[in-house]
């Protein structure tokens, strides 16, 4: 994941965790919950990714990135990571990040 997408406002995606939690009625057809079960990952469980949670620091060229697409950027079961996440998106400023979240309630400011 990470370098093309078919997702016409964005250029790639990043995952740095997978897994989310229903917050309302509109989860009940999230795109996510059907694809995890599909790769035999649990969706409801949220995990740290071994293999592409420091990929932006290799992308050399400007492009608009979405985050989290598997999860969600301010998911309380993230908050160890995300700290560091931030700092991956604080390192790559020619990134343009879109992080959409569902978790709009406890969304936390940029630290």
């Amino acid at each position: 994941m990470g370098k093309q997408t078919g997702i016409e406002w964005t250029d790639r995606t990043w995952n740095p965790w997978r897994g989310c939690a229903h917050v309302s009625p509109g989860c009940d057809n999230c795109y996510m919950f059907a694809g995890q079960r599909r790769n035999g990952w649990d969706p409801e469980k949220v995990v740290r990714s071994k293999t592409t949670f420091t990929d932006p620091l290799k992308w050399k060229d400007p492009a608009r990135v979405f985050t989290c697409s598997w999860s969600d950027w301010f998911i309380k079961d993230a908050d160890l990571w995300r700290g560091e996440a931030w700092e991956i998106v604080r390192r790559t400023p020619h990134l343009t990040y879109q992080i959409l979240t569902n978790q709009a309630r406890t969304a936390r400011q940029n630290p």
